[in-house]
């Protein structure tokens, strides 16, 4: 593409050009700022762009094998980005379809077979959101986000104990106030109130009061084993909610 350029600025073809009378003095250099390394970090970019780019490189340099791994790479992001728009669209057959496209076209992209096994789950369909994350601890146990939503599943099962097993890896991988909300009220379920009255104490001293007593009124609420004795330790009577 040519760059465009103010055609005002170029002089007149065959035109004579006035000298000037007097001599012009240097013009002074202007010293051009190069970004900094922390200005260049906040630029991000697109990784359908990158992968693309990558796929071609590979193509002209006659190394097919991983030309086609960025192209799987692209069509797998593509194709989730999709999914994402049909879901804020509330289509959720539509959103089902891109993302089992975006796991066939590319299997080893975690992030999408995690997005499909979410949708499954706020289908109602735990039993191949179960299916997935399983896949996924299978071949990385250190999925953080796998073993918070495997627990979740477990708690909607009834399986309270795998569910705990789940939710303390995924506490003690990443502290996260989801997480910690949800093991308390396996705990609770377990009716292991010392462990659930810990981990609000662990809540307390890390989140701050206001956060910790959102989790408590919603801990009581939606547990029926909550003695009153834990609700006074953290100042909440057994009418708070």
């Amino acid at each position: 593409m040519v760059a465009s350029f103010p055609l005002f600025l170029l002089p007149l073809a065959g035109t004579a050009q006035e000298e000037p009378k007097t001599k012009p003095s240097a013009p002074h250099q202007r010293t051009q700022r190069r970004p900094t390394a922390a200005a260049e970090s906040k630029v991000q970019k697109d990784p359908v762009e990158e992968h693309y780019r990558a796929a071609e490189t590979f193509q002209l340099a006659g190394d097919f094998n991983s030309a086609e791994t960025e192209y799987r790479r692209v069509i797998s992001l593509a194709l989730q980005r999709m999914a994402a728009i049909r879901t804020l669209a509330q289509d959720t057959p539509q959103a089902f379809t891109f993302l089992q496209s975006a796991t066939a076209a590319n299997p080893s992209d975690r992030e999408a077979q995690m997005s499909l096994a979410s949708l499954y789950l706020r289908s109602g369909d735990l039993a191949h959101a179960k299916l997935i994350l399983l896949s996924v601890l299978g071949k990385d146990e250190h999925q953080f986000g796998a073993k918070t939503m495997l627990g979740k599943i477990l708690f909607m099962e009834g399986e309270y104990a795998a569910a705990a097993d789940q939710l303390k890896a995924a506490w003690a991988e990443s502290p996260d106030i989801d997480v910690a909300y949800s093991l308390a009220l396996t705990y609770l379920e377990l009716n292991q109130v010392s462990n659930a009255a810990n981990l609000f104490d662990e809540m307390l001293t890390s989140l701050g009061s206001t956060a910790e007593l959102h989790v408590l009124k919603g801990a009581h609420t939606r547990s029926r084993c909550c003695p009153g004795a834990f609700l006074s330790r953290h100042g909440l009577s057994a009418s708070a909610g």
